[in-house]
């Protein structure tokens, strides 16, 4: 007697519970392999693929709960479109770094899903006999094993202001309704509508069922995470990056204190995010602009730059707007 039988018949209750968590698991695998791309959707792959692109938290839930229509109500709107994820990222743009960096991952899944529906295209072209939901469960195989990330996103059930961007794209589903279509897509055991977690089991599971299946599907796998990478374009710039190498170059070509000061402030801005912070931060990079060039020079053509006047006879204090230069021999 092995102690694996020991163990399950000294404990009955437990080897019920593994043998009824494989059959729910199988279940779901035989109900993914009928279901319509239309309804499917592989969780663990956006999540995964995003958290190598940048493994920031809110980066990675935006790209995973891009797909949190699958458990609101058929009378809103899709989430995992282009309309709705740019105005999430309009919602996001007065708000924390939290806020920008989930509302850039939401719009990172959409070029996930292109791509996907493209590997998608060539593996069944190669092995017809497969499915959409094939191509769904293998690659969230070799994401686990790939790309592995955390699972734990319970966290998202507290922020307010995360579920309220998502809230604001919607018709009728308030922020009560909001947290549970996220618990939903997180937990949900629904066979026909399987959360991250059951998705991840059943990923698991048809490896090991399927596993020459899965070795086919390898090498597009890994061209599929290839061409997302080399895609990834931010919805949201990276405004601290862009003024810190503003204020390097500024203090390495040996700028004045105000314009030091003034960067500083800009730099401040966009940690802090006080409200209205994004007014503050246009009229703070106003000025430098402005200080950017000596006071009064401004000529008639329209100028503030100097080194623009050296550069076009055109452009004089004494010429008025619109006459040509003399010409000279």
């Amino acid at each position: 007697m092995v102690s694996g039988e020991v163990t399950l018949r000294s404990a009955p209750s437990i080897g019920r519970e593994m043998r009824s968590g494989l059959a729910a698991v199988l279940a779901l695998i035989g109900a993914l392999l009928l279901v319509t791309p239309v309804q499917a959707a592989n969780f663990g792959a956006h999540a995964g693929l995003a958290n190598d692109l940048w493994a920031d938290s809110y980066f990675r839930a935006g790209a995973l709960l891009a797909d949190v229509d699958h458990f609101l109500p058929p009378a809103e709107p899709r989430t995992d479109d282009l309309a709705f994820s740019l105005g999430l990222a309009q919602r996001a743009w007065n708000g924390s770094r939290n806020a920008w960096r989930f509302a850039t991952g939401w719009y990172e899944h959409l070029d996930q899903d292109q791509k996907f529906a493209d590997a998608r295209g060539r593996v069944l072209a190669v092995y017809p006999s497969y499915t959409d939901a094939d191509v769904r469960l293998a690659f969230d195989f070799w994401t686990i094993r790939k790309h592995p990330f955390p699972t734990n996103f319970d966290w998202i059930l507290a922020d307010d202001e995360i579920l309220t961007l998502i809230r604001g794209g919607l018709v009728a589903t308030d922020l009560a309704g909001v947290r549970a279509a996220v618990d939903g897509l997180l937990h949900s055991l629904d066979l026909n509508n399987p959360g991250l977690s059951l998705q991840i089991q059943a990923a698991n599971t048809y490896g090991a069922f399927y596993a020459d299946r899965v070795r086919n599907m390898e090498a597009e796998y890994d061209r599929f995470v290839r061409l997302v990478t080399a895609s990834y374009v931010p919805v949201l710039p990276r405004i601290d990056l862009a003024l810190r190498m503003m204020r390097s170059i500024a203090a390495k070509n040996g700028a004045g204190p105000d314009l030091l000061t003034t960067l500083q402030e800009a730099l401040r801005l966009e940690a802090v995010r006080p409200s209205g912070w994004m007014a503050q931060e246009v009229a703070t990079l106003a000025v430098l602009s402005w200080n950017s060039h000596p006071q009064g020079c401004r000529c008639a053509c329209g100028s503030s730059s100097r080194c623009a006047r050296k550069a076009s006879p055109a452009c004089s204090p004494d010429r008025p707007r619109g006459t040509k230069p003399a010409l000279t021999r």
